[in-house]
C-alpha cells in the first residue's frame, strides 16, 4: 500500500507539473504572431541578463517520519490544500547560449499532514513557511531558458504529538537544509516571462523537545514543489540604454520593492483570559505592484509580504502563568492612488490583511500555531524618484486583526492583534 501511495503522488505530482508547463508554453504560442515576431526580431531581445522579479504559486507534498526512540510516525503532507506561494528576486548573467543565475525566493506554505494511529494517538506537522538562496545554470533557446537549479534553504516547522492519552505538546522551530530542481522560463514578451519547475527541499533530521514524549522527538523533512511563477525583467544592458524615458511616465509601470519597518500595537485577549498587552516588531519584506498614469495621478494596487521578529509575554492569571504572543509574518494587498508632482508622489493606500500568529502558554511550555487571521490596513507614504527607474518610499499603516480562539491548556483564549507601523524601502521599476 505505500508503494502505491507514493507512486500515486508522485503521478500527481508530474501530472500538475506538466500542467503548468503545458499552460505556459500555450501562453507562449501567440508569440509566432507578426506582432510579437518584431518584439523578438533582434538577438538581443533574447539576451536573458539582468535583473528580475516575480510571483510564484506551486502545490506541495512529501513525508514527515517522527520517532521518539520507540514509536514511529510516518505521515504524508496531504491533509491541507497543499499550497504554497511567494515572491521572488533574481540575476542572470548570460554568455553565448550559457545562462548563470542566483536567487531568492521567500514562500507561505499550507502544507499539512497529520497521523492517528495505535503507537502515538496523533501527531501534526506543518510546514508553515521557507525562505531559499539558489544558484541557476541554464541554456538559453531564444526565448526558452531550460535550466537546473541548487541551493540552500531556512523554513519552519510547526509539530505536536500526544502519546496514548496523554495532553498534547507542540513546538515551532526554525530549520535549514537544501534544495535542488529544474524548470523551464518561457519568455512571452519584452519584458514578462513564464515559468514551471519542480522543486525538491530535504531538512535531514531534527530534534524536537515536547512536554507530551518522554524523549526527544527526531522528524525528518522531505517536500516534492511543483509551481509556476511570473517574472518581470527590467531590461537587458544591450536594451535598456536604448529605451525612452520621460518624468511624465514616473512612478507608472510595474514595480518591485524591499522595505524594512518597525511596528507597535497591542495584542488584545478575550474569553477565557482578558486584557491587553503591547507587542513591537521588526520586520522585513518585499512587494510588487502596478501603478496606472492618469495625468499627474497613479492608480493601482501592490501585494505585500513581509516576515516579523519579536515577542511578548504577559501574565493573563488564572491557570495560565504566562502567555507569549508572537507574529510570525503578514501579507497585504491594496489599491493605492497619488500624485505626481516634480520627483515626488504622496500617496494614499487601503486593503486587506493576513496574518500568521503564535501563542505560548505556561505553565505546560506548549506552543499553539494559530490559525490565520484575517483584518484590514489602511495608510499613507510618500515616495521619491532617485531616477527614472529607483525610488525610495516611506510609508505609515494602521493594520488590524479580528480575534480567533486560541487553545491555551485546554481553555480558550480569543487573541487578536493590531499595529502601526512605519516602513521604509526602495522600488525599482
Amino acid at each position: 500500500m505505500t508503494m502505491n501511495k507514493d507512486r500515486t503522488i508522485a503521478r500527481c505530482a508530474r501530472a500538475a507539473l506538466l500542467a503548468s508547463t503545458v499552460s505556459i508554453l500555450g501562453l507562449a504560442a501567440p508569440a509566432n504572431s507578426a506582432d510579437m515576431g518584431q518584439v523578438f526580431g533582434t538577438k538581443s531581445a533574447y539576451d536573458w541578463s539582468g535583473l528580475y522579479m516575480g510571483v510564484q504559486f506551486g502545490m506541495g507534498t512529501g513525508k514527515v517520519n517522527s520517532s521518539d526512540g520507540t514509536n514511529k510516525v510516518s505521515e504524508r503532507f496531504s491533509q491541507g490544500d497543499n499550497t504554497t506561494g511567494g515572491v521572488l528576486v533574481g540575476w542572470n548573467y548570460q554568455t553565448g547560449n550559457i545562462v548563470y543565475g542566483l536567487e531568492g525566493g521567500l514562500s507561505i506554505n499550507e502544507i499539512k499532514a497529520n497521523h492517528n494511529g495505535s503507537t502515538v494517538a496523533y501527531h501534526n506537522s506543518d510546514y508553515v513557511w521557507h525562505a531559499e538562496a539558489r544558484g541557476k545554470v541554464g541554456y538559453s533557446l531564444g526565448r526558452f531558458l531550460p535550466y537546473v537549479h541548487a541551493g540552500v534553504l531556512a523554513g519552519e516547522f510547526y509539530q505536536q504529538s500526544a502519546p496514548g492519552a496523554t495532553s498534547p505538546s507542540a513546538k515551532m522551530k526554525t530549520v535549514y537544509g537544501y534544495t535542488a530542481g529544474a524548470g523551464i522560463d518561457v519568455r512571452i514578451g519584452p519584458k514578462i516571462s513564464l515559468r514551471s519547475e519542480y522543486v525538491y527541499q530535504n531538512y535531514g533530521k531534527q530534534n524536537y523537545y515536547l512536554a507530551s514524549v518522554p524523549t526527544t522527538l527526531k522528524s525528518d523533512f522531505d517536500v516534492h514543489i511543483a509551481r509556476a511563477a511570473l517574472l518581470y525583467h527590467f531590461g537587458n544592458p544591450i536594451t535598456q540604454s536604448d529605451e525612452p524615458t520621460s518624468n511624465a511616465l514616473l512612478f507608472a509601470g510595474p514595480s518591485f520593492g524591499v522595505n524594512v519597518a518597525t511596528s507597535t500595537g497591542d495584542v488584545k485577549l478575550g474569553g477565557y483570559s482578558s486584557g491587553n498587552f503591547s507587542l513591537d516588531t521588526i520586520s522585513a519584506g518585499a512587494t510588487v505592484g502596478y501603478l496606472y498614469p492618469i495625468n499627474d495621478f497613479r492608480v493601482g494596487a501592490e501585494a505585500e509580504l513581509a516576515m516579523h521578529s519579536g515577542s511578548e509575554s504577559t501574565n493573563p492569571g488564572g491557570l495560565l502563568t504566562s502567555l507569549k504572543y508572537r507574529l510570525m509574518w503578514h501579507a497585504a494587498v491594496r489599491g493605492k492612488v497619488g500624485y505626481v508632482f516634480e520627483n515626488y508622489m504622496p500617496y494614499v493606500m487601503a486593503g486587506a490583511n493576513l496574518g500568521q500568529f503564535t501563542t505560548s502558554s505556561q505553565p505546560n511550555n506548549n506552543t499553539n500555531l494559530d490559525p490565520y487571521k484575517n483584518g484590514y490596513s489602511v495608510g499613507a507614504g510618500f515616495e521619491y524618484a532617485i531616477s527614472d527607474h529607483l525610488s525610495a518610499d516611506v510609508a505609515y499603516s494602521y493594520n488590524t486583526y479580528k480575534k480567533t480562539g486560541v487553545d491555551t491548556s485546554g481553555s480558550v483564549t480569543k487573541v487578536g492583534h493590531d499595529f502601526h507601523q512605519v516602513r521604509f524601502g526602495l522600488t525599482v521599476r
